[in-house]
Parts: C-alpha cells; sequence; structure tokens
C-alpha cells in the first residue's frame, strides 16, 4: 500500500481522525483503492486493445473479402464461401495471434503483480493456461482436418491440390 494512502485524514464526529465507523475509515479507503484500481485496469485494457488493432494489425485496403461484383467478375454462391473462406483466414491468421499474445502477456502481468495473492496468481495461470489449451485445441484441428483430406486424397480426385483454398470458375 503507498504511504500516501495511509496518511489520508478524513473528519470525523466524534473528533478521530480516519472516520466514524468503527474500522478506523479504512473501508474509504479500501473503496477508494479499489476504484483506482478498476480506473488503471480499463485505462491499460483499452490502451492496448486499441494499440493492437491500430499498429498490429496489417492494413488490407487493396484486399478484398469477395473478389466479385464488377462488371467484368459478376458474384456467384460460389463467392459466398470465398467470402467465409476469406474472414477465417483474416480471423486465424491476424487476429487470434495478436489475441492469444496479449492476453498471454496479460496473464504474465497478473502474475508479476501478483505479490503475495494466491488468487491474482492462480487467475493469471487460469488465464495464460485456458490461451494456450485454445491455441492447441483450433491449430490441432486444422493439422487433423489436413492430415484426413490429404489422407483421403481429395488433393488427386477434385483436381483443388490446396484443398483449403476456394477458387470460383
Amino acid at each position: 500500500m503507498p504511504p500516501w494512502l495511509n496518511r489520508i485524514e478524513r473528519p470525523a464526529s466524534d473528533g478521530k481522525i480516519g472516520g466514524s465507523s468503527p474500522s478506523g475509515g479504512t473501508n474509504k479507503v479500501k473503496t477508494l483503492k479499489r476504484k483506482t484500481k478498476r480506473k488503471n485496469q480499463a485505462l491499460f485494457t483499452a490502451t492496448l486493445l486499441l494499440f493492437l488493432f491500430l499498429f498490429l494489425i496489417p492494413d488490407y485496403t487493396d484486399a478484398a473479402l469477395v473478389p466479385c461484383g464488377t462488371p467484368d467478375n459478376p458474384c456467384q454462391f460460389c463467392h459466398l464461401f470465398v467470402l467465409l473462406n476469406n474472414i477465417m483466414d483474416y480471423f486465424f491468421v491476424f487476429i487470434l495471434p495478436v489475441v492469444a499474445t496479449g492476453l498471454i502477456a496479460w496473464g504474465g502481468f497478473i502474475m508479476l503483480t501478483a505479490g503475495e495473492s494466491e488468487d491474482k496468481f492462480k487467475e493469471a495461470k487460469t488465464i495464460i493456461t485456458a490461451v494456450i489449451i485454445g491455441l492447441v485445441i483450433i491449430l490441432s484441428s486444422w493439422l487433423l482436418l489436413n492430415t484426413f483430406m490429404s489422407a483421403i486424397g481429395i488433393a488427386e480426385w477434385t483436381g483443388l491440390g490446396s484443398w483449403w483454398k476456394i477458387k470460383c470458375p
């Protein structure tokens, strides 16, 4: 606890320093500390998200989500699947790694600042563990699907070559 928070004096009705509560006004100080901590956490989170979305995610103004809609290339039903594929690619390639890295860093920050608080340490450990388990699930599902598609030979009998790329005629 910072020393200046211990020296806060509040006038009490009976002349005692520290307030009129039986605990000597520590509840007000704890409430003030809690509110300040919440504000700092919210400010840190907002700044981190702003930084992540403005500076780390590349700008793709030239790349369209759906490569159709021009007179030379009218949209077809197949372009709906291209749209979904492009959104998933953008999420898995650009958003997921940045968010996972930010959450692991956040968990590490909480772990470093936990001090003697076992609850904060457990919370940080839970965050880091959940992020790692989520990444393992996502990446292993891709690995299993890719192995299955290669094992059944979808690339040979469909002529797709790479099954995860959708190309419209």
